[in-house]
């Protein structure tokens, strides 16, 4: 017998640097998977894009109709034939006698990526014939996307969970961004194991302005950037100046008058401008003015001339979020408990020397806090400098610590 062809209809998908649905196309109206012997095909053609992009995968959608008594949702299958690759089938369905069944399905090309352009070849059938001459299945709605290959993140410190906060104004989490040639950008990792959402009390303040009463920052940059970035490479936020004196403040969450979070500058506080903020893992870029963000991790800056482009940018995270280890609230200094035992206790006292001593000749990376001339930051190497700035971080502690 003949097959039966039809033309899809083509439906471009804006293309961004993110790993994302390049080329839809859409069936119109109604499809029948036939007998063995008999499939349906289907054909569209692919363009390349100007060459913007490789298929990877495609994802097949729709929703299956049962046609014939006794016929199994899992013997529609779909045979797909990219241009110039190899034939693969994709089994549609699920179990056995079924009414309708929707279906979406994810898979990678079994040959390899492949340029799109060209033509594609979709043939639906059914592996077992239970009514002769009668289309067993009709398909509804089919969708076909062609998707590229996903974009790798950045290489980034990764801070864990970030939670475990009680609602006073003071970070869970505190890490500087050492930027140590003009342009660079430093990336951190991060996850939340709950959702800040405008609406709700929960909320997720990420600042870069220092407080009088906070830790000196040396070298301190105070003309600072951020971004935030979902997995797949999509841009999130950005942020500029919302902070006090030039520094940046991205807040998410709690967006009601009465919840705001008090401004740790002359900038905005946080009220959940940024919008929400829901569990999972991010990326922050943290960087020096100019800094252009684009999709895709895609982050560039253009220092402007005169400014300061090296030094340090230190970043605070301000929640009221469950989960996660809590930074020291006493700084980097706060490394032993009652006895010589390791751990932060939000108290500064001989115990934090005896630990820090500790980990200094076990080379244990939180005693590694000063590089060369006593600047804060780690560089690997275990030295006095790191005496100079666990020392200085003990005594510019809150009085609260002691």
């Amino acid at each position: 017998m003949a097959m039966k062809l039809m033309a899809f209809a083509l439906m471009a998908v804006a293309g961004t640097a993110v790993a994302a649905p390049r080329e839809s196309y859409s069936a119109p109206g109604q499809l029948q998977s036939d007998d063995p012997g008999s499939a349906f095909a289907a054909t569209f053609t692919g363009s390349d894009g100007g060459g913007a992009y490789t298929a990877v995968r495609f994802v097949v959608s729709g929703t299956l109709t049962s046609n014939a008594a006794n016929t199994y949702a899992s013997e529609v299958v779909l045979d797909v034939t990219p241009p110039g690759g190899a034939m693969q089938t994709v089994v549609l369905g699920v179990g056995n006698a079924y009414v309708t069944q929707a279906f979406s399905i994810s898979t990678d090309l079994a040959g390899g990526p492949v340029s799109p352009a060209g033509e594609w070849q979709f043939a639906f059938r059914e592996t077992f014939d239970d009514s002769a001459g009668v289309a067993d299945s009709f398909i509804d709605g089919l969708v076909v996307t062609l998707d590229d290959a996903p974009v790798p993140p950045p290489a980034s410190t990764d801070l864990g969970e970030i939670g475990g906060g009680d609602g006073s104004d003071v970070p869970v989490r505190e890490v500087d961004a050492v930027i140590d040639t003009e342009g660079e950008v430093v990336w951190f990792k991060f996850s939340t194991a709950a959702d800040a959402l405008n609406g709700s009390t929960d909320y997720m303040d990420i600042d870069t302005f220092v407080p009088d009463d906070g830790p000196p920052v040396v070298g301190s940059i105070n003309d600072s950037e951020l971004g935030l970035y979902a997995t797949d490479g999509t841009l999130l936020a950005i942020d500029d100046d919302s902070s006090g004196d030039l520094h940046s403040l991205l807040t998410f969450g709690s967006d009601a008058e009465e919840n705001w979070r008090p401004p740790h500058g002359n900038g905005f506080g946080g009220d959940g401008f940024n919008g929400d903020l829901p569990a999972g893992e991010y990326y922050l870029a943290v960087g020096v003015y100019n800094m252009i963000f684009a999709n895709g991790f895609a982050v560039t800056t253009a220092p402007v001339a005169g400014a300061t482009t090296t030094g340090t940018i230190h970043v605070s995270f301000y929640t009221n979020l469950p989960g996660g280890t809590r930074g020291p609230i006493c700084g980097a200094a706060d490394l032993g408990g009652v006895g010589g035992v390791p751990g932060a206790d939000d108290h500064l006292d001989n115990n934090d020397f005896v630990v820090f001593i500790d980990y200094f000749f076990a080379q244990n990376p939180l005693a590694d806090q000063g590089s060369t001339g006593g600047v804060a930051g780690a560089d690997g190497v275990y030295d006095n400098n790191d005496f100079v700035v666990f020392i200085d971080n003990f005594f510019v502690a809150p009085a609260s610590c002691r």
